[in-house]
């Protein structure tokens, strides 16, 4: 019995000792870590040389900054063109375009951005709630003013995600 206690005790030192030398002598890396970007891409860098060098995260970091910096201008713009180009943009950016291009000042750009915004919702990027609802009516009736026939494009794509979103709505606008 006691020799064992003893031959216990000698083993858990042995252990303990190799894992302290393992820990103390250096080792060779294995893995390569990737190193941080040099050079950030601003935000006017971005706009003229084109979005499709720049990766959708990347994107979301620039946006994120110009919003920090508060240049709402570059911020707009960009934006634009990521929803032209039907990027992934985050929904906190989505969300801003909306307010950002209210109907009453640029209704192509608040149309997008709504589009874009009640389809990430579809996508399941948030939950659709009362304040949506009241932003869906908003939105298709402002669709319903502003086409010239019933098969117009940025009609349908309201009817669409009204459908998907508000059955109730989808009834009431148009059924």
């Amino acid at each position: 019995m006691i020799r064992r206690k003893h031959t216990i005790k000698i083993t858990l030192f042995l252990a303990v000792l190799l894992f302290m030398t393992q820990g103390c002598l250096g080792k060779k890396e294995t893995v390569k870590l990737m190193s941080a970007p040099e050079n950030r891409v601003s935000c006017n860098q971005a706009l003229s040389m084109g979005l499709d060098g720049i990766s959708n995260n990347d994107l979301g970091v620039i946006l994120d900054r110009e919003l920090l910096e508060n240049d709402q201008s570059c911020w707009k713009q960009l934006v634009l063109k990521s929803l032209d180009q039907d990027r992934n943009i985050p929904m906190l950016h989505i969300a801003r375009a909306v307010h950002a291009f209210n109907a009453n000042k640029s209704e192509n750009e608040f149309s997008l951005a709504t589009h874009k915004y009640f389809l990430e919702i579809v996508r399941g990027g948030r939950v659709y709630q009362k304040q949506d609802q009241d932003l869906m009516k908003a939105y298709v009736s402002f669709e319903i003013k502003r086409a010239k026939t019933k098969n117009d494009n940025r009609l349908k794509r309201a009817k669409l995600v009204c459908k998907r979103l508000d059955n109730d709505l989808y009834r009431k606008f148009f059924l």
